[in-house]
């Protein structure tokens, strides 16, 4: 709805008749968006895609396959594909009403706001010679790569949640067989035709998805896993359920995301350095609320060193206790709002999981 404002904006400059100067749509669920892990969840973003198009009033639409993510889709994959297309066109039928959005306060001051930015984006391409030459000098890249950067950052702090990869792992998800492409045929089909040499103008704009550093976490664990299972970090989770069960299942969540399991045992807190032992593990992270961990933190911490804990975690922030729980064993805090990926490729690191 904006592009359409800002190109008729551009068409009364040119003074075009509005037979002529009509704008053409057609609108691609984004590739950045889809991801290799839990690859399910992608046809809900497909979906949410498809509809914001068909609210949005282009005149045609395509949707990727919910594994384009991770290569040549299958049949169900282009199945898919397809009938998300047709069930919104056919059930909820956005094609009906020309701009099923307009009037909607919320929508039209967000189409308003978009519209505004983008024409000052125009005029500041404008400024650099066009297009091309901003392409050219590098100005584009440079404005684009500052937004990727800061937008990345929101996902590594987990802002910007992407389920099934950053919140809610699944790790031991059943992942689609793909198909493998007939190359040969591929490549009959393009012999008739001759290679063709461009030289680069500009550096090109590289292809980035969102959830790319989280699955290079996932990656790197699933190729450390011995019999099936994954590399494991013991909960030591300290007081009553209620009070350890939060956090307990933030550091799961966490862990998770970087493709670690966690092994929480039914035990007291007398067996703690017991439970550690038969976990298997070699890295611990105490769990409980803050009033438990002012009295047994530190405690809990020596315990697990002595127990030969190699690495032991805290979940919560250390605050004004931070030195002391150092001091008693903790090598690391985990908590919300920090830099997710680095946490993990600490962990990692703690693991024997190399970078």
């Amino acid at each position: 709805r904006a592009a359409r404002r800002i190109w008729s904006r551009i068409m009364q400059a040119w003074a075009a008749t509005p037979a002529k100067s009509a704008m053409k749509l057609h609108a691609v669920t984004s590739g950045r968006m889809l991801t290799k892990r839990d690859p399910w969840v992608n046809l809900l973003r497909n979906t949410a895609a498809c509809f914001a198009a068909g609210i949005g009033s282009v005149e045609a639409i395509s949707v990727l396959p919910f594994t384009d993510a991770m290569g040549h889709p299958n049949v169900l994959a282009r199945r898919l594909a397809r009938n998300t297309q047709i069930m919104l066109q056919e059930e909820s039928l956005i094609g009906r009403v020309t701009d099923p959005a307009g009037g909607a306060w919320g929508v039209e001051k967000q189409t308003e706001d978009f519209a505004k930015a983008g024409w000052a984006f125009l005029q500041e391409i404008e400024k650099q010679g066009g297009i091309v030459a901003a392409l050219e000098s590098g100005w584009l890249q440079d404005q684009i790569a500052k937004v990727r950067t800061a937008r990345g950052a929101s996902i590594a702090k987990r802002k910007d949640a992407l389920i099934g990869v950053s919140e809610f792992p699944l790790l031991n998800e059943t992942i689609p067989t793909l198909e493998t492409p007939n190359l040969a045929a591929i490549a009959k089909s393009a012999s008739g035709f001759a290679e063709r040499k461009v030289e680069a103008k500009f550096a090109p704009l590289p292809s980035w998805r969102l959830a790319e550093a989280f699955e290079a976490l996932r990656d790197r664990a699933d190729a450390a896993m011995q019999g099936g299972k994954h590399p494991s970090v013991f909960i030591a989770a300290l007081g009553p359920l209620a009070e350890h069960q939060a956090r307990v299942g933030f550091s799961q969540n966490l862990l998770g995301a970087g493709g670690i399991a966690a092994v929480e045992a039914p035990l007291t807190e007398s067996d703690l350095a017991d439970g550690f032992k038969a976990s298997g593990a070699n890295v611990a992270c105490i769990c409980g609320s803050d009033a438990t961990y002012a009295d047994k933190a530190a405690d809990a911490a020596k315990a697990l060193k002595a127990a030969g804990a190699v690495w032991v975690l805290l979940a919560g922030k250390p605050g004004d206790s931070e030195a002391a729980w150092k001091e008693a064993g903790v090598d690391q805090f985990i908590f919300a709002g920090q830099d997710a990926v680095a946490a993990l490729n600490t962990v990692h690191g703690a693991l024997g999981l190399g970078k």
